[in-house]
C-alpha cells in the first residue's frame, strides 16, 4: 500500500494556516518522522519515485521516508484526547498517532 506523504502534507499544510494556534492551544501538533512501524506501506516505492529524492549539498542522493503523525505537546495531555480532537477535525489516524487521510477537513 502506498502512503501519500506529499498528498497528505499539501492538505495538512492548508489546514495549519487556518488552524495552527488553535491546535497548539489544544495541545497538540502535527509532525513528520520516519516509522519504523508503518510496514503497512511500502517504503520501496519511495525509492522509485523521483519527488520522494533529493540530492544533498555532497551530491549524494538522499529519500524522504518520512510519515506525518499527530502528536501531543501538552504531556498533561493523554493521546486518546489529542488523538480524539484530530479526528473532530477530519483525521484520520491509527493507535500511535499516524495520519492515514483526511476526512472532511475544513479549509474555509
Amino acid at each position: 500500500m502506498k502512503y501519500d506523504y506529499y498528498g497528505l502534507k499539501s492538505k495538512i499544510d492548508d489546514f495549519l494556516d487556518l488552524y495552527d494556534e488553535e491546535i497548539v492551544k489544544q495541545g497538540w501538533t502535527i509532525t513528520s518522522k520516519p516509522c519504523d512501524d508503518c510496514k503497512d506501506f511500502d517504503i520501496k516505492l519511495r525509492y522509485s519515485d523521483p519527488k520522494y529524492c533529493y540530492e544533498t549539498t555532497t551530491g549524494s542522493k538522499s529519500y524522504n521516508l518520512d510519515y506525518l503523525f499527530v502528536e501531543k505537546i501538552d504531556k498533561n495531555k493523554q493521546n486518546k484526547t489529542v488523538y480524539s480532537s484530530a479526528k473532530k477535525f477530519g483525521f484520520v489516524i491509527t493507535e500511535n498517532g499516524l495520519i492515514t487521510d483526511l476526512l472532511n477537513i475544513k479549509l474555509v
